[in-house]
């Protein structure tokens, strides 16, 4: 855990959710970057590389538990038509933040986010609404309670760590944990105090409840009634006694308390395997004893039930094709079916009443047939027979009611937001998200398309992709960048099969603004907003010159910042601020190169020690800025100390922007000396000396190693500047972050290897199109336009390259012919890609036949095989 000087108590207290801050939320919501050598997690802000707590998030190589970087972050500032500094920037989040989701908006309505999120995912039943009105969500090894009146969150950790357990609450208040994965292991049960936040251990349950199911009797006892037997547990004594065994013993059956104070059962499995039970039984808590009930009309497992206001038993879901709803009558002891129902088989889910009397329904989406699954919410009106599906919307299963005719409704994997279900409104941020995107998975959704398969269930980031902006909130038209194959200015990829556009072999993209208070800085807001695209590309998948390369050891990242507000600037700079680590924190050097537009961080020492540590010959680490024509180069580095002196943690808006220019928070200017402060001759770049780190003597000049600084905890900044930012203007930024290795036992070769290779990352990227940072790319399928290729060398001794002057404009394929006309070779050729290489070794010596078409692309070549 690293330490820093400023509190992170708000942030632990919150679970990283701000509460409503000026119309505004902090950012909450995080992907990762995972298709490569690097695993770097991304928050939609400006911040990233790690896991707002504590511990880093920047792993290379990718599964070795080592990290290269701490967190990073975006700054930039500039002088308004007033004269008046406005800067924009994030560290750690200490008292706020400068940036929020989501895109500017021109009307200033923004919507502040209602919901939370946890750690990991929660269990199956894990989600409980409880007495308090809070909501509790337990996972493997903690749980977080989320109190929607003050839209804040406290998470815990618990002392057992288990992927299956069940839970309940008590009759005071109390939550009872049981169950686990064996009938042969009674797990230690744990009873939590959500009020005090308390776990405590019990060892007097008599039956491993694997897969039971619980409710609380009338009395204060609660029932767990399962395949092993049934028992009374006493929340005020915490001991449980024996009760009457089920007459059919199951797992998983559905519990409801009737009217009459007695116990229904139904449903479940009759073994612990999911053989689907249609028995029901009655228990009764003044007898202990179970009556059979009537038989289901359908056999059910995960099935649920409800009390309507007719008092009624509603039982719904469930597995093996029970398409529709039954009704169990209290007074008649009878089953009747209900018609209509949901209209097909639907498992998992959650259903309870609303005030109008309606019942709330949020289901898995997942039904056990092909056909496509309808809405994953919905209401069923119990007079009328009636389900009202909801619009569309990617949910999972877990919903509970909360204050307010509420629910609480699972948005996505460990993301819960506020619904109003008889407005049809989700109250929650949707840009509380990353869109993240394959080109695997685009290429697959190409062709299941054309094939007309597509099951959106597979592709809840292609359907929810954000390509159009809500223009009635002051939101661009256009925003994600997406591929428009009928040209019509839609995005619509299920009547059309338009797909986002992304660049290299996976992406995440995402918004974000600085229109609100920063309550980072302390700075004037700018009216920003930043469209991010970060990528990776896999040498396995996309040719890099070798199967591994420095490509599969980078992190690019594209950045369209634009000035929404009607302010124009001047003196304006964009940084990339980063808290290096390689490895161990505490122990790490930096650098720059002038020439290549290089800051870098690299080992003090030939070992870097400690559990973090990467060991001898630790890697080094660089940031440079790509030259998109724009900004083609940065023009100054600068580093700050973890510490609140002149050199230390910037505090105040002017700190910011001047380490952005290579000043001191006093102003005072980088010096070419000892540690940069003091006298000196005056320098934008820092450290840029070479104490030999390609062998040799080196050149003498400043340099860690040359002032014999003791190896700490760096935080670098590249940036670019000055430049004039109009209003309504564009800045693109491109930047990557890369990593070497050199094994000559020492710290020194590492930066060697990291300057190779940011050259070959460099002149990579260069030969890429970038196509996608366009707003909407038209590509229609049937339009073929002439093709610029070059194909070398040729003759060939079995390897050749091809080069497009322009992208591929989607998928295509590579056919060779030989002189009889037959096929001897074809492959596919990923789409937006302008260099691609070809093995055909195998084939005998002769003229050949090259043909690519698909996409808009159609050429054809003459190949001559020679060795």
């Amino acid at each position: 855990m690293k330490t820093y000087y400023l509190p992170l108590l708000l942030l632990l207290l919150t679970g990283g959710l701000c509460p409503q801050l000026y119309g505004q939320c902090a950012s909450n919501s995080y992907e990762f970057l995972d298709e490569n050598q690097v695993k770097a997690r991304y928050h939609n802000s400006a911040d990233h590389f790690w896991d707002l707590q504590g511990a880093p998030a920047y792993e290379v190589p990718q599964g070795s538990g080592r990290h290269s970087a701490f967190a990073s972050s975006l700054w930039i500032g500039g002088t308004d038509d007033n004269n008046q500094l406005r800067v924009a920037a994030q560290t750690y989040r200490q008292s706020g933040t400068d940036f929020f989701a989501g895109p500017y908006r021109s009307t200033g309505n923004y919507t502040c986010d209602v919901g939370f999120s946890t750690p990991q995912p929660v269990l199956e039943r894990g989600l409980l609404a409880l007495s308090s009105g809070k909501v509790a969500a337990f996972y493997a090894n903690g749980f977080t309670v989320y109190d929607p009146t003050t839209q804040t969150t406290i998470t815990r950790i618990l002392p057992i760590n288990r992927p299956v357990y069940e839970a309940v609450e008590l009759s005071n208040g109390q939550i009872l944990l049981y169950g686990g994965t064996s009938v042969n292991n009674l797990e230690i049960p744990l009873v939590v105090d959500t009020a005090n936040f308390t776990v405590q251990t019990i060892n007097n349950l008599n039956f491993a409840h694997v897969r039971s199911t619980a409710i609380n009797l009338p009395g204060g006892l609660t029932l767990l009634a399962g395949i092993l037997g049934c028992e009374l547990f006493d929340p005020a004594t915490l001991t449980a006694t024996v009760t009457g065994s089920m007459i059919t013993p199951r797992t998983r059956s559905a519990l409801v308390l009737l009217p009459n104070g007695q116990i229904l059962s139904a449903a479940g499995s009759n073994t612990i395997g999911s053989n689907s039970s249609l028995f029901t039984e009655v228990y009764n808590p003044a007898t202990g004893q179970w009556t059979a009930g009537p038989n289901l009309l359908s056999p059910r497992y995960d099935a649920q039930m409800t009390v309507t206001a007719a008092g009624k038993v509603l039982i719904t879901g469930g597995t093996h094709l029970a398409l529709d709803f039954e009704e169990y009558d209290p007074l008649t002891n009878m089953i009747s079916p209900v018609p209509g129902g949901i209209g097909e088989p639907f498992q998992e889910h959650t259903i309870f009443p609303l005030s109008n009397g309606e019942l709330f329904i949020s289901h898995d989406r997942a039904p056990l047939s092909n056909a496509p699954s309808l809405s994953p919410l919905a209401r069923y009106n119990p007079t009328t027979l009636q389900v009202n599906p909801t619009q569309f919307v990617y949910f999972g299963t877990r919903a509970v009611p909360i204050a307010g005719n509420k629910v609480l409704v699972e948005s996505s994997n460990m993301r819960f937001a506020e619904y109003d279900p008889l407005a049809e409104v989700l109250i929650d941020q949707s840009w509380q998200k990353i869109w993240k995107i394959s080109r695997a998975e685009i290429d697959q959704f190409i062709l299941d398309f054309n094939a007309n398969q597509v099951n959106f269930a597979n592709y809840p980031d292609i359907e929810t992709w954000p390509a159009r902006g809500d223009v009635a909130q002051g939101e661009d038209s256009y925003l994600a960048p997406f591929v428009d194959v009928n040209q019509d200015g839609e995005y619509r990829p299920l009547q059309d099969g338009d797909y986002p556009c992304v660049e290299g072999d996976q992406a995440l993209w995402w918004v974000y603004h600085d229109d609100g208070t920063h309550t980072e800085t302390g700075g004037l807001e700018m009216g920003l907003q930043v469209e991010q695209m970060a990528y990776v590309y896999d040498c396995g998948a996309t040719p890099c010159g070798g199967d591994t390369t420095p490509v599969d050891y980078t992190t690019y990242h594209h950045l369209e910042i634009t000035n929404k507000s009607e302010r124009s600037y001047t003196g304006t700079y964009v940084g990339v601020w980063v808290d290096v680590d390689v490895g161990n924190f505490f122990d790490d050097y930096i650098g720059s190169d002038t020439q290549l537009g290089l800051a870098f961080a690299y080992n003090g020492d030939a070992v870097d020690e400690t559990a973090s540590g990467y060991g001898p010959n630790p890697p080094a680490i660089g940031i440079k800025f790509l030259d998109n024509g724009q900004i083609r180069k940065a023009s100054n580095t600068m580093y700050y100390e973890n510490d609140f002196s002149i050199r230390g943690n910037p505090t105040q808006p002017i700190h910011y922007y001047n380490y952005m220019r290579s000043l001191w928070k006093d102003a005072t200017p980088l010096v070419a000396a000892n540690n940069g402060y003091g006298l000196g001759l005056p320098t934008n770049w820092v450290y840029p000396g070479d104490p030999g780190f390609c062998g040799g003597n080196g050149d003498g000049n400043w340099s860690e190693p040359q002032v014999a600084n003791s190896p700490s905890d760096r935080r670098i900044l590249v940036s670019f500047g000055p430049f004039d930012l109009a209003a309504g203007e564009t800045v693109d930024l491109d930047y990557a972050v890369v990593w070497a290795r050199g094994f000559y036992n020492d710290n020194f070769g590492s930066v060697c290897e990291l300057k190779n290779a940011v050259q070959f990352v460099d002149s990579f990227w260069q030969a890429q199109s970038q196509n996608c940072f366009n707003i909407v790319l038209d590509r229609p399928e049937s339009q073929v336009a002439p093709v610029g290729l070059d194909l070398y060398p040729n003759p060939s001794a079995g390897q050749f390259s091809l080069a497009f002057a322009e992208a591929l404009r989607g998928r295509a394929e590579l056919q060779l012919f030989n002189a009889a006309g037959q096929q001897v070779h074809a492959q596919a050729l990923a789409g937006y890609r302008r260099n691609f290489t070809v093995q055909v070794g195998d084939l005998p010596e002769g003229v050949y036949l090259v043909r690519i078409h698909g996409s808009g692309t159609e050429v054809t070549r003459k190949l001559i095989l020679q060795r």
